[in-house]
């Protein structure tokens, strides 16, 4: 049951929010040589495989390796590879955490800034990029640039002033959060069909598990008439 307006009234207003993970400060440099390490490791994969499909159907001679030296090179490489993607993973770890990205303009607030700052035409610099970032509502690098405004907090933690800048978030991730903040205010965050598909979900799961549901009584409801000693799944229904 919905709760009745005065009790809404006397609520304090929550400002919609949602969370980001992003990999700040050090661990900006440890992402890039993962993924510089990334790229050596699928191209040493592809490689090692080529070799092997090379010899796969030469006749080898008598106490000859089974595979070619060069295998036994990219194999070792591949370990040294490996070792340090499994560091680089341990160390991005410790800059990796949850940011609060929260509508903290009213409505109209936003609406004012929103439309002091209105996306560029086509025939500006910049107009793919607010059609694929913040789909045309507004100019996507103003947008970027007060980031600040609405990323409230770290692992939960409130951000002060100027410390979401300190940061050092990548403009990739910045993208990301430039959408969130539109989605707050402009596409909604899908909570209703979130809840109406977890409503259907969790009916479902009670129907399919309900006694009802399964065409039979257990042999000792005491639903219906009592048992008259032979097996049947029908329940008769007294009289009124």
């Amino acid at each position: 049951m919905s709760k009745s307006i005065a009790d809404l009234l006397a609520e304090p207003e929550v400002r919609p929010s949602t969370t980001f993970k992003v990999t700040v400060g050090r661990g900006r440099q440890y992402v890039a040589e993962t993924q510089q390490l990334t790229e050596e490791h699928d191209a040493l994969s592809d490689e090692r495989a080529a070799v092997l499909a090379q010899v796969a159907n030469v006749p080898r001679a008598m106490g000859a390796p089974a595979a070619p030296p060069r295998v036994a090179e990219i194999d070792e490489r591949l370990t040294e590879v490996r070792a340090r993607l499994k560091e680089l993973l341990a160390l991005i770890a410790d800059y990796e955490g949850e940011v609060t990205v929260t509508a903290t303009r009213t409505d109209g607030e936003w609406a004012q800034w929103r439309v002091a700052h209105p996306a560029r035409t086509e025939d500006q610099p910049g107009h793919r990029e607010d059609l694929a970032i913040t789909s045309g509502w507004c100019d996507s690098d103003a947008l970027i640039n007060d980031l600040a405004t609405y990323v409230t907090a770290w692992e939960g933690e409130p951000l002060g002033e100027g410390q979401f800048d300190a940061l050092g978030v990548m403009r990739p991730d910045k993208k990301q959060l430039a959408r969130l903040v539109i989605s707050l205010y402009e596409t909604g965050d899908g909570l209703g069909e979130l809840l109406r598909g977890l409503s259907a979900h969790l009916m479902s799961v009670t129907d399919s598990t309900s006694p009802a549901a399964s065409g039979s009584p257990r042999s000792d409801s005491s639903a219906g008439s009592q048992s008259s000693g032979t097996d049947t799944s029908t329940t008769t229904t007294p009289a009124a």
